[in-house]
């Protein structure tokens, strides 16, 4: 059974739409409308060449500007805010498939069912690796076996490694190798490493910051287990202990709690979740694309105002005011008999000086 498309959908954009309307600032034509500022017109006093500017021009003008530029804003604002509705929304996923909330309708009770109380510790193998001694070159120079470190844990999968060591190494200092499958999450790290976890999607060893979970597939999916794991990032994290850098161990590992369905169940909801979190990434590309497009809407807007095109109804409704001496053609004129009437003054004071 498939999960409720137009429901689960439109979870998505409720949530969205909420949490925009609760964030996003206030707009009305009457009100200030963005960071911007007021108004100010340049005054004679500054530049006289802007005293032979049509007034109503230059108000029409600033005005469209500071309307489109604060609809922009607005627009970056509501966008902006999406990336943490999503995080909040994959995170409710999660919390749904691992309680039994998200499967609900599927075994038509409230119930769970055939659901029993376990841990990491019981459904899977649990262990870890070493770093090889970086001074001796035969672990390391040419090496061919990837060798992972907690930093890979930051994406969903692990494909290639960044680092590897030799054959020699892997037998001299009694390496681990994992097979694609294993679950490698970071017990201590930068930041926010510490409990992250990845599936690995290759042949590899690791160093002591990892926890390998070889999940024992007879018992449970590796695919719920990982999302067990996702799901009590947090917790995971809470249960480390230490001074500047809190590790957690394997003991700790084996410790983390699981509330597991039936096969069956499992499978309907690991179906669920992958169909949610695409539908997420779905729109969060959408957004991506959208930031991209308004980051360049500034500079259109701007581009567009010097060349005249956010007044030109205004100065079809107002022909008398940018035709004859309030032309461009006599504005230019006007500007280019001004700097060569500065450019004589500044002659003859620099003559006379001299």
């Amino acid at each position: 059974m498939s999960v409720n498309e137009p429901t689960q959908l439109g979870w998505v954009s409720d949530s969205v739409t909420q949490h925009i309307q609760e964030q996003s600032p206030k707009y009305s034509g009457g009100e200030e409308m963005s960071g911007y500022g007021t108004l100010t017109l340049p005054t004679t006093d500054s530049n006289p060449i802007y005293k032979d500017l049509p007034k109503g021009w230059i108000i029409a003008s600033l005005i469209k500007l500071d309307e489109l530029l604060a609809q922009v804003d607005i627009i970056k604002t509501r966008l902006d805010a999406i990336p943490k509705i999503l995080k909040h929304f994959r995170q409710s996923v999660l919390a749904a498939a691992v309680s039994g909330k998200l499967t609900e309708d599927w075994r038509k009770t409230e119930i769970l069912k055939n659901w029993i109380e376990t841990n990491i510790g019981q459904l899977s193998l649990v262990s870890t690796g070493k770093t090889p001694i970086r001074s001796e070159t035969a672990y390391w120079d040419y090496g061919t076996v990837p060798w992972l470190t907690s930093a890979t844990t930051g994406k969903e999968f692990c494909y290639k490694a960044e680092q590897f060591v030799t054959e020699f190494a892997v037998k001299k200092c009694s390496l681990k190798i994992f097979s694609p499958g294993t679950l490698l999450l970071a017990m201590y790290g930068e930041g926010k490493t510490r409990g992250q976890v990845t599936e690995l999607k290759l042949n590899a060893t690791c160093n002591q910051a990892c926890a390998a979970i070889i999940v024992d597939e007879k018992k449970a999916l590796r695919s719920f287990v990982k999302l067990r794991l996702q799901e009590n990032y947090e917790e995971t994290r809470k249960a480390a202990s230490g001074g500047n850098q809190p590790n957690l161990n394997l003991n700790k590992i084996r410790d983390i709690s699981v509330l597991l369905p039936p096969l069956e169940e499992q499978t309907e909801i690991v179906n669920r979740v992958e169909q949610l979190f695409t539908y997420a990434d779905q729109i969060e590309q959408r957004v991506k694309d959208a930031q991209a497009r308004i980051n360049h809407l500034t500079q259109a807007i701007l581009a567009k105002a010097f060349r005249g095109e956010l007044t030109a109804d205004w100065r079809e409704q107002n022909p008398g005011l940018i035709s004859g001496e309030n032309s461009a053609e006599a504005l230019l004129a006007k500007i280019k008999t001004e700097r060569e009437r500065e450019k004589a003054k500044k002659s003859t004071r620099q003559a006379k000086s001299a």
